[in-house]
């Protein structure tokens, strides 16, 4: 919160504007009402003397309005200069939000966006898992303007309750047009953005800088990826791909790391961070599958196995049944909800 100086907030009488009640107490003041006075020649008297100069008494209202203009302008600096030196990163509308052990916390997801094309678009643009109802989340005209369209999504998470290898949905590709659109998608670098208690969603990066390590963010996550060399299998093998065609793999698993500063008194916990690590994996599981109580033997927490970048990964093909899954992990962090958005300078370009 900024407090300011008592002359900030005590109204003046002649900075109010009667007739124009939907500008509120303090109606701005036009710029011909700060303009300062036409300079007044001195005039002669008969005897050919000049006559004294005005005193300000004898000063229009603009001459009046442009002191008062200038103190105002000096009040709203000093108002900045002490919201300067308060260590938090506010933005507006938005307040901390302290969650209970196993409180029910959603995902939303964002627009699809690519730094290649400059082109955004809403997230269930392409087939992905999505729930029963969509409901769009208000946005700003800023966000409008940015091409945000913020929508609920079907990950759902327990506040301090880990998941691993949580089954999603699974998505048919049954034409032709369905595989086009996704490896389109793909080959222009298009990103997943999504929000978690009003942070969007980074993948962690490390940038080595001479002989020193330095942890970087990047938004979202890619769609999918290229090309991708499968340990132990020919580049001809992998996905049943077939000899000089390009293969385009979906990144089908997430693994959603969300740190969390608690408070020892209360037990009550501020979420300050939300991190996502992507995975392709060609997930091998009994047919028919079954949504309810899906059994997937390519990662089974109960038998220790989880989902890996070594696995074979998911090919994007007329004809596919991809499977999507996630992990949740949950992290105590020393980061304060003030400052959980001091991560966000250290965000590389896409």
């Amino acid at each position: 919160m900024v407090f300011c100086p008592h002359a900030c907030l005590t109204p003046t009488p002649n900075l109010w504007r009667t007739g124009s009640p939907s500008r509120g107490a303090f109606a701005s003041v036009g710029a011909s009402e700060l303009a300062p006075s036409p300079r007044r020649k001195r005039t002669k008297r008969l005897d050919g003397s000049l006559a004294p100069k005005a005193s300000r008494a004898h000063f229009s209202r603009g001459g009046t309005m442009t002191s008062l203009g200038r103190v105002a302008a000096l009040c709203v600096a000093l108002c900045l200069c002490w919201s300067a030196t308060i260590q938090a990163f506010y933005l507006p509308g938005v307040a901390p939000q302290d969650y209970e052990r196993d409180d029910l916390v959603n995902i939303k997801v964002n627009k699809l966006s690519s730094v290649k094309t400059q082109l955004p678009y809403e997230y269930y643009h392409l087939p992905f898992c999505k729930p029963d109802k969509i409901v769009n989340s208000a946005e700003n005209l800023g966000e409008v303007l940015r091409g945000d369209r913020i929508e609920n999504s079907m990950y759902q998470i327990e506040m301090r309750m880990d998941e691993h290898c949580k089954f999603l949905c699974s998505v048919a590709i049954e034409t032709k047009k369905t595989a086009q659109k996704f490896e389109k998608y793909i080959k222009n670098g298009y990103r997943v953005n999504m929000i978690l208690d009003n942070l969007p969603v980074a993948m962690v990066r490390y940038k080595t800088d001479n002989t020193r390590t330095v942890k970087t963010y990047e938004r979202g996550n890619p769609i999918g990826f290229v090309d991708k060399f499968v340990e132990g299998k020919k580049k001809d093998e992998v996905g049943g791909k077939s000899k000089g065609k390009s293969s385009v793999f979906i990144n089908n698993h997430l693994r959603f790391t969300i740190l969390y500063h608690r408070d020892a008194e209360t037990d009550l916990s501020r979420i300050v961070g939300f991190e996502v690590e992507p995975f392709s994996v060609d997930h091998n599981y009994d047919d028919p599958l079954d949504p309810m109580h899906p059994k997937l033997n390519t990662c089974n927490p109960s038998e220790g196995t989880y989902v890996t970048h070594d696995m074979e990964p998911m090919r994007v093909f007329r004809g596919a049944n991809v499977v999507f899954t996630y992990d949740v992990i949950f992290k105590p962090s020393t980061i304060k909800w003030a400052s959980r958005w001091d991560t966000y300078l250290l965000m590389m370009d896409d």
